[in-house]
């Protein structure tokens, strides 16, 4: 088995190097490590490739411009030669044991799609942890899936291992999304194959200044609304009603957070 690390960036000179440190101290090194560069603007690529310099496992690819984290999560592991593809946004990083404990599970339930973990949410400046969530159970498979129908119950794409033959049957990231593309890519997956985790928390999830498009408000609620567009179709009845309930009680969250009313 071989895994590829797929890193985007988009304006993250000051932090990337912190989420590649953290992939070649794995105590299981992966195969290749490909740092897209979302046309960032800010020295990012110059960073990149000077972290490629002198380490064949590192390869850059280049956006000319902004296509945003879908697409640069496309770019990479299009290009990617490993049979898994290890997803790492570039302002988290990892426990040194993460890909070893994952693929450790990989061995003991070689038919599972996706492996998943839990995650520390990290104060960027001190790096104080400011919530341990560790990775929720999929033992009753069907319920799992329609808690994912109903919202991100895994969280961040950086907890993720993907078989790249998955990848390819869902086609990977919709670049159509403003936000929530971790969460449509599980909904999707979920339909082909099953995931199997790694309960502890492996991966410290930034809580930076920096916006992410998961804060950013119109992106946050619009896609939220696109993938309930897409989810409905597969429900009927109370099911339905409940998916109707839970998506647009998290959209008035979002609302009233941004104390935006009618």
């Amino acid at each position: 088995m071989s895994v590829s690390v797929v890193i985007p960036a988009h304006k993250r000179s000051a932090e990337l190097p912190s989420a590649v440190g953290s992939v070649l101290r794995q105590t299981l090194p992966p195969d290749e490590i490909i740092i897209v560069d979302d046309g960032s603007t800010d020295g990012t690529f110059d960073v990149a490739t000077e972290l490629a310099r002198g380490n064949e496992l590192i390869s850059v690819i280049k956006h000319s411009k902004n296509l945003g984290g879908s697409a640069a999560r496309n770019s990479g592991w299009h290009q990617a030669k490993g049979d898994w593809i290890a997803f790492l946004d570039s302002d988290d990083s990892w426990h040194p044991k993460k890909l070893a404990k994952q693929f450790k599970i990989i061995e003991t339930n070689p038919t599972a799609g996706m492996i998943y973990c839990g995650f520390l949410k990290v104060d960027s400046a001190t790096r104080r942890v400011l919530l341990d969530r560790a990775a929720p159970s999929n033992e009753d498979w069907d319920q799992f899936k329609f808690d994912i129908a109903s919202r991100n119950i895994i969280g961040t794409t950086s907890v993720a291992i993907i078989r790249k033959s998955f990848l390819i049957i869902v086609d990977g990231f919709d670049d159509n999304l403003p936000s929530c593309q971790d969460w449509d890519i599980y909904y999707r997956l979920s339909k082909h194959c099953k995931f199997d985790f790694a309960q502890e928390s492996l991966v410290y999830y930034s809580a930076s200044n920096v916006e992410r498009i998961s804060t950013c408000f119109s992106n946050a609620t619009r896609g939220r609304k696109m993938i309930f567009d897409k989810i409905k179709t597969d429900y009927f009845g109370v099911k339905l009603l409940i998916l109707y309930y839970r998506h647009y009680s998290s959209i008035g969250l979002l609302y009233r957070k941004e104390k935006k009313y009618l």
